[in-house]
């Protein structure tokens, strides 16, 4: 049996380091859009660096308990449930949807900027607008096609014979 953590002020300490270490992702994205590009670049930078300071400082606060129960959770979220026979399978147009959402993130910039008239005195840089929006549609086609793309996708990469990744290696 385990004992909770003591939440003293260490622990209160160590929570607020880790949501700030999760938080300056964020706010380095916010850099661009708030300073020069040089002063932009080195403030990103230290923001990242002081959010990894952070969640290690924190890391070594909250404890091992915490830390594994992290950990735990964050396996959780990627684990794959068991698919039963009958199991609900997604229909082949969330496939077809993907593909195009992955694909507009290339066909996007070219074909958008010049009809935006972007960066041409609007006062919005339009060159970031439009590479961030592709980024985001990556992101959401990645999602769309789920963990079976990229079982498929893996499978394309395999020699003929080879066992597949997450089977246990003969010994020899």
């Amino acid at each position: 049996m385990t004992t909770a953590p003591d939440k003293g002020w260490k622990y209160y300490l160590g929570l607020v380091l880790f949501v700030y270490s999760l938080a300056t992702f964020g706010l380095a994205a916010l850099t661009p859009f708030l300073f020069a590009p040089a002063v932009a670049a080195t403030a990103a930078t230290g923001i990242v660096i002081s959010g990894e300071v952070g969640f290690w400082i924190s890391a070594a606060l909250l404890g091992k308990q915490f830390v594994q129960a992290l950990k735990n959770k964050i396996r959780g979220f990627f684990a794959r449930p068991a698919s039963a026979p009958g199991a609900h399978q997604p229909p082949p147009s969330c496939a077809r949807l993907g593909a195009v959402l992955a694909e507009l993130r290339d066909v996007l910039p070219g074909h958008v900027r010049p009809v935006l008239r972007v960066g041409q005195g609007s006062g919005v840089d339009g060159h970031r607008v439009v590479a961030i929006s592709g980024e985001l549609l990556f992101l959401t086609s990645l999602l769309v096609l789920g963990g079976d793309f990229w079982d498929r996708l893996m499978a394309l990469y395999r020699w003929p014979g080879q066992p597949p990744a997450n089977s246990p290696r003969p010994s020899s």
